[in-house]
This record gives structure tokens, sequence and C-alpha cells, in this order.
């Protein structure tokens, strides 16, 4: 296993939430899991983009090339190429200004793909016999990867045309110097790829994807509003082929037709796979496969908001007449390419093995194995053999993991000591844990009855009529006390309440507050007591100080006591 060697898809790691939607979209399965982490596995990669394109988290992504570009520029000579699909992702008007935004860019030239399209349709009509026999003709670099590893036996019937991005580069570097650098412009990302093959590193220096030169002009605040409309330039003598983008394109311009069933032109992934489960060679059929659905016009980076079909009325209506792919000079250049083995090693797996992965997601029992793709392969086997092979994990499978929720669920209900009631939205009683059972004193016999039959209504009534979204309260309940906790569960359209008996903890608080009563009365008392005992004591004081007063006086004047 090669997790992300190459560099050119890649999982951003911070951004993925464990969906395994990359998983469930990859046509190959290149996707891996570990510890709750997508990754990409490269070499089961065929850089469809497929990921990329589906990934609702932008987790994943591909190198960015914009700064060897920007370099490439700044050494010397730099001529870019850009696909057909241009003109899907740039419609109407802006199609004629992309030349003049490309060279404020900094490019010297900028040409048109499509000029090498036309090149490879003449080369695959002189081969036209050889395709009636059963060979496939494809400038797809993703069907020429998904062949290599994954249907080697095919590979002998692909032919060696190379693609118009390889063609074309060839033919530039040729006319224009080896020293010149030639940078591609497309919305795929395995042309990245492609252009590394050790036999294209000569023709092609760069790749960029339409995302990329998006986010570079918007960079550079090039708009395509204030650029003028201009031309590109060409290679004199040569015709284009301009629907190249499109199922069926290179063998209209090669002169084959398959409505009349000599030929295959097929797109999408399924399809594409399909066809190499077909004997084309036994029922002398030559086929031209695309990997994105539609052709090129819905590759993985396209960032047009229009649906697929205003792209493609924009490609034919900038298109016009396809132009013959003839009358002009072949140019003196290899415009052939090798294919090569490079076939995925699956490792072998044991009945006792899968039995076993069976038996931890408990689906001993075949009833049990729903091959319902959620955990994104087709079917539990399969699932079973990513998890031997340590592509995938156990927890990826949703039903066993729902099942264990629910075993934990009703665990946690049935151990609880809080007492657990669960209503629908008529209020009536769909299940019981054993605490609550033992405090209602009920049994099953409740199932089905309205809540009321056991405990007051008035808060499941006030969730029901959403005036509340929780009920938090006291309630008094056959002689007893209940912490009473109220919620909904709006998914499953239901009402949760929780019980917990707090008759005890209530009786020893009133009996702290009559205590507290008590003892004040008796502080009452005292003091009331202790101030009538110093109004005593005042008044005696007060009697006593009076008659002192009275025998002084007399003592002190004994005459008139004598009168």
């Amino acid at each position: 296993m090669s997790i992300e060697k190459n560099g050119i898809v890649y999982t951003l790691k911070a951004r993925c939430r464990d969906c395994y939607k990359c998983l469930r979209h990859c046509p190959v399965h290149a996707i891996g899991i570990k510890d709750g982490q997508a990754y990409v596995d490269s070499d089961k990669c065929i850089q469809c983009g497929i990921c990329v394109k589906n990934c609702p988290q932008h987790a994943k992504t591909y190198r960015n090339d914009i700064g060897l570009a920007k370099a490439m520029i700044k050494d010397g000579r730099a001529f870019v190429t850009i696909a057909p699909s241009f003109a899907a992702e740039y419609t109407g008007w802006r199609a004629k200004r992309v030349p003049s935004a490309l060279r404020k860019l900094g490019f010297e030239k900028v040409f048109e793909t499509s000029e090498a399209a036309a090149l490879s349709a003449k080369m695959a009509k002189n081969r036209m016999d050889e395709i009636a026999r059963g060979g496939v003709y494809t400038a797809c670099p993703v069907v020429t990867n998904y062949v290599e590893k994954y249907r080697p036996d095919k590979l002998p019937y692909l032919l060696d045309i190379a693609s118009p991005m390889v063609m074309h580069g060839r033919e530039l570097k040729e006319k224009f110097g080896e020293e010149t650098k030639v940078i591609f412009i497309g919305p795929c990302i395995a042309k990245k790829g492609e252009a590394e093959r050790e036999d294209n590193k000569a023709a092609i220096d760069a790749v960029l994807t339409f995302e990329e030169l998006d986010s570079w002009l918007k960079d550079e605040e090039i708009s395509l509003e204030a650029c003028d409309e201009s031309g590109f330039d060409h290679i004199e003598n040569q015709s284009f082929s301009r629907f190249y983008p499109i199922p069926g394109a290179m063998s209209k311009a090669a002169g084959m037709d398959d409505k009349k069933g000599e030929f295959i032109s097929t797109s999408g992934s399924s399809n594409v796979m399909e066809l190499f489960d077909f004997d084309f060679e036994s029922a002398k059929i030559g086929a031209e496969p695309l990997f994105c659905s539609e052709g090129c016009i819905n590759g993985p980076c396209m960032v047009t908001k229009n649906n697929l079909f205003e792209r493609r009325q924009s490609l034919l209506e900038y298109a016009g007449e396809l132009e013959e792919a003839a009358g002009f000079a072949v140019p003196k250049i290899d415009m052939h390419v090798a294919y090569h083995r490079e076939a995925v090693k699956q490792e072998a797996v044991t009945e006792e093995q899968i039995l076993e992965v069976y038996k931890n997601t408990d689906k001993v029992n075949e009833s049990q194995q729903l091959n319902c793709g959620a955990c994104g392969y087709s079917s539990c086997r399969d699932m079973a053999i990513a998890v031997i092979n340590g592509n995938a994990e156990e927890e990826m499978c949703i039903p066993y993991m729902r099942r264990m929720a629910q075993a934990r669920g009703d665990l946690l209900m049935e151990t609880t000591p809080n007492s657990i009631v669960i209503v629908d939205e008529q209020l009536r009683i769909l299940s019981t844990n054993k605490a609550f059972k033992k405090a209602f004193m009920c049994g099953d016999a409740v199932i089905g009855k309205e809540i009321s039959y056991l405990v007051p209504e008035n808060g499941f009534e006030e969730l029901a009529s959403g005036k509340r979204d929780r009920v938090d309260n006291i309630i008094s309940c056959y002689g007893k006390i209940y912490h009473q906790i109220l919620y909904p569960l709006p998914q499953e359209h239901k009402f949760t309440g929780i019980y917990s008996d707090i008759t005890a903890h209530k009786l020893n608080e009133k009996k702290l507050e009559s205590l507290k009563r008590e003892t004040a009365m008796q502080a009452q008392a005292l003091l009331e007591n202790q101030l009538e005992m110093a109004r005593q004591m005042a008044d005696f004081l007060g009697k006593s100080t009076a008659k002192s007063e009275m025998i002084v006086e007399r003592l002190l004047s004994p005459d008139e006591q004598d009168k």
C-alpha cells in the first residue's frame, strides 16, 4: 500500500470529516480509511478526480502547479496549449478573450490543443482497419490508467497513438526549439500524471487545470471583461478538431460511424469499466471511451456553474462546423505512446478471514449481510476483503454501528436508576425501562396507552404543541415527588420523559424547615422573656432609686424633720 506517494491527488486531513463520500464515489476503491481518516492509495488511484469533485468538505485535492508555470515564464520563453474544452468553461464572448488573458499572464504564444486533436484523428483514420478489428482509441489518460492498473489483459487493444496534449507539445518543441517550455491547461487532473510519464516528459513541462487558471487570473487581477478579443496562435496549414471533448468526436473526425455498429463511443466510469468486459475484438468493433460522463466538458476541474448541456452547447457554438482532419502536412515527430502493465496487486484472502470480519461486525447470519453500500463497497464481502487488506475499518459498517449504538442505548436505559418512558406524537406509551415499571407499578400492558394513564400529561402536551422545547419541573404523583425532565426526539417524532424520585430529599427539606421554624419561635420567646425581665428590672431599679433619694434627703435635713 502506497499512501499518496506521488502527491498529485491527496487528502487535506484537517478537512476530512469521516463521511466516506469519496470512497463511495471512487470507481476503483483507491480510497482507504485508517483511524477514521480517508487517504488516497496512489498505487490504486487512476487520477480521475471523482473524489475531488464529490468531497463536500473539499478535503480531497490535487497538486497545484501554478508556481512551476510562473517559474518557467520567468526563466525563458513559455508557450501554452489549452484544451478544446475551454470553450465550455469560458462561454460566449469569454472564449474570444482567453488568448489575451493568457498573454497577460506572460505566455509568449498561446495555442489550441485542438490542432493536435486533428492530427491525432488523422492518425486514427489511417489505422481504421486496425480499430475495426477491436482496437481502442482514447486520448483520455484516466482510461489508459485504468487499463494499465485494472485491465492489463486489454493493453494490446489500446492504439499507441499519443494524446493531442502530448502530440502538440512534441510538435511545438519541434517547430520552436526543445528549450521552449510548453504548459497544458485543461479540465483534467490525470493530465498531470500523463505529462510525467517517462516518454512524455520531453513534450509537456507542466499541466494546469481550469481551476488553477481561474485562481491565477484572480491573483493577478486579470478579468476577461477587461481583456481585448484576440485570436490564438496556430501552426500553419493545420486543421482543428474542436469537438474532441465530447463523446464520438474522434470517430466522426476519422470518418467512423458508431451508428452502423462498427464503432462504440461511450463515456462515464461505469460504462468504460463495463466496456472492457465486452469482447469487442470478436465482435470486430472498435471503441472510443472517455472516463468522465459526457466527456471532458464534465471534467473534475471545470469551474463554470453552467450545467452539462449548457457547456455542451457553448462548445458546439464555438467549434462550428467540424473541420476535416486531413489536408495538412504531418509533422516529423513521434506520434506514438507506450503503455505499460502496472496491475494493482490484489492480496489473497481466505474464507476464514472473511468469516472473522463477519463475526466482528455481527454478520455471520446471511440475513444481516445487507450489501447496502453505505460504507462505499458494493457488498459486505468486498468490505470484509478491504478490512483484511487494511484499506477499510469495521466501524465503517453503518448498520453494524447502528445495532451497536442501539444495544448500548438499550443497556443504558435498562441499567440507569432513573425512570424513563418514550411516547409517540399522540402521547401513547411506546416503551419504558425497568425503573419506570417499578416506580409506577406497571408492566408491558401499558404499551399503547396514553401517558396520562400514569403521569400528568401537561408537560408532554406543551412539547407536542411546540410551546416549549424542554420541560424541567417537580411533580407529585402517587404520593411521591418526582423531578421530571421531558424533551423531544424530532427526527424520530417521539418524546422522552425521565423521572427521578426526590421524595426523601423533599421530606428532609420539610423537616429542616420545621426545625428552623421551631428554633425561630423558641428564639423569639426567649427574646421576649429577656425583654420582660429587663423591663421589670428597670422598673424595680427605678422605684428603688426614688426611695433612696428620699432617705438621703431626710438625713441631710434633720432640722426640718424636728419641726
